[in-house]
C-alpha cells in the first residue's frame, strides 16, 4: 500500500517490541488496507543479507581482500602527507626570503618600493601555498573518512539504525510477507 508501518507489540507477557505493521491497517482496519506485518529479527536478516549480497554483485572476494590491505589507499594518503610536507618546506623558505628581503630593506640595499613588492609577491605566494595546504589536509581527512567508512561497510555483520538510514531509502513489505528493498545507491555495473 506503500503508506508507513508502525510498530508492532506483542499483546501477552511482557509487550515487547516483536516487529512493524501497516499503519493503515492499524488505523482503519481491512476495508482500507490489508494485514501485512513482518517480525522485526525476519526484517534485520533480510536487510543485513540484502546489504551483503548488493556488497558481492560489486566486489568479488579477491576484491574484498584488496581493498582491506588498502595499500593504494595508503599510498594515496602518503603522497598526500608528502605534498604537504613540501608545501611547508616551501613555505618556510618564502618566509626566509621575505625575512632576508627586510633585511636587505634595512641595510638599505633595497629601495623601499622594491621591499613593498617582493614582499607583496611573498605575501601572495604564501597564501597561494596555505590554500594548496588547506585542499590536501581536507582530501587527506577525506581518504581517511572514505576509508574508515568502507572498512566498517565491507564487513557489516550487524545491522545498526546509522547503516539503515544511510544505505537504505525505503523498505516495501508485501501481504504475502515478501520484502522489498530500495537503496540510495545505485550498482555501477547494473544497467
Amino acid at each position: 500500500c506503500k503508506h508507513s508501518m508502525i510498530r508492532k507489540y506483542n499483546r501477552r507477557g511482557q509487550h515487547e517490541f516483536v516487529g512493524y505493521m501497516c499503519s493503515t491497517y492499524k488505523t482503519h482496519g481491512n476495508r482500507v488496507c490489508t494485514s501485512h506485518s513482518v517480525d522485526y529479527e525476519e526484517l534485520t536478516d533480510a536487510v543485513l543479507l540484502s546489504i551483503q549480497r548488493e556488497a558481492r554483485k560489486i566486489l568479488s572476494d579477491d576484491d574484498v581482500e584488496e581493498l582491506k590491505k588498502t595499500s593504494c589507499r595508503n599510498r594515496r594518503i602518503e603522497n598526500i602527507e608528502k605534498e604537504i610536507e613540501f608545501a611547508e618546506e616551501r613555505k618556510q623558505k618564502i618566509n626566509k626570503f621575505k625575512k632576508k628581503t627586510y633585511q636587505s630593506y634595512l641595510e638599505e640595499l633595497i629601495s623601499k618600493a622594491d621591499y613593498k613588492e617582493y614582499t607583496a609577491n611573498y605575501d601572495k605566494e604564501l597564501e597561494e601555498i596555505e590554500a594548496e595546504i588547506s585542499g590536501l589536509e581536507k582530501r587527506r581527512e577525506d581518504d581517511k573518512e572514505l576509508e574508515s567508512e568502507y572498512q566498517e561497510w565491507v564487513d557489516i555483520d550487524k545491522l545498526t539504525r546509522g547503516i539503515v538510514i544511510e544505505l537504505i531509502e525505503r523498505i516495501d513489505v508485501s501481504e504475502d510477507g515478501s520484502i522489498c528493498i530500495h537503496y540510495r545507491f545505485k550498482n555501477p555495473y547494473e544497467d
